[in-house]
């Protein structure tokens, strides 16, 4: 039962008389307490339902789950048995430490207050869900690397890291030179991400691949129909 001083029973009674809806159940489901308001809601007589399993008088209801995990539940939609849609918060009660019960109140009643929650939340999903797949879509589609990932104390690699700050401000090319595995890539990937552009695809290409003939096209473009009337051979040679 709850734990109230006697002196201020009468004052917490009317406090939750007075909610939309409130219905507290023990740690083991069982109702405790249930307003007018919400008995009306659910059609049952308040005191018959004393000691019944909530889950028997709210098909549905999440209060054992609460109970058992001790994780409250706030803004919470709920179809009652008539169709109409409640906002629910399901508060796990403590006592030192321990849950000896939950308590359910009904926040909105309205159906159109509700559709308009219930819509909200719905955006709220939604707009979380995009920027998850923007998130996603950006560690794909751009640079890897940061220039933080360059470490180094020698002073040419600082003086270095200093042009990159500068030279990705701009929108000149940039040749990047240096012997294999040096750290041309790591550069790259640094400039694009440094750079007003560094939203947009961070696009690779493997030039030893691209025959010397279709080298220009593939990295400036070509007009449309440079190409009609031509035959294309890719051929590998081996010696």
């Amino acid at each position: 039962m709850l734990d109230l001083r006697e002196e201020k029973q009468d004052i917490f009674y009317y406090v939750l008389e007075s909610m939309q809806g409130v219905v507290v159940t023990d740690n083991d489901g069982k109702i405790i307490f249930l307003n007018d308001r919400y008995a009306d809601i659910l059609h049952v007589n308040r005191h018959e339902v004393i000691g019944k399993d909530v889950i028997d008088v709210i098909p549905g209801t999440r209060m054992h789950i609460v109970a058992r995990t001790g994780r409250e539940e706030i803004g919470s939609l709920f179809k009652l048995k008539n169709g109409e849609s409640v906002l629910v918060n399901r508060i796990p009660v403590r006592k030192n430490g321990e849950i000896i019960g939950v308590a359910a109140f009904s926040s909105l009643s309205k159906l159109d207050e509700v559709s308009t929650f219930a819509t909200i939340q719905k955006i709220t999903h939604l707009s979380q869900e995009l920027n998850q797949y923007k998130s996603e879509l950006n560690k794909l589609r751009g640079a890897k690397y940061s220039l933080d990932q360059i470490i180094s104390n020698s002073p040419n690699l600082i003086k270095m890291k200093e042009l990159i700050r500068k030279v990705a401000q701009t929108k000149s090319t940039v040749l990047i030179t240096g012997e294999t595995g040096t750290g041309k890539e790591l550069v790259a990937h640094a400039i694009h991400q440094l750079s007003t552009r560094s939203h947009h695809s961070f696009v690779r290409v493997n030039c030893a691949a691209i025959p010397n003939d279709l080298l220009e096209s593939e990295l400036f473009g070509y007009e449309e129909g440079a190409f009609e009337g031509q035959e294309v051979v890719l051929s590998t040679r081996v010696d």
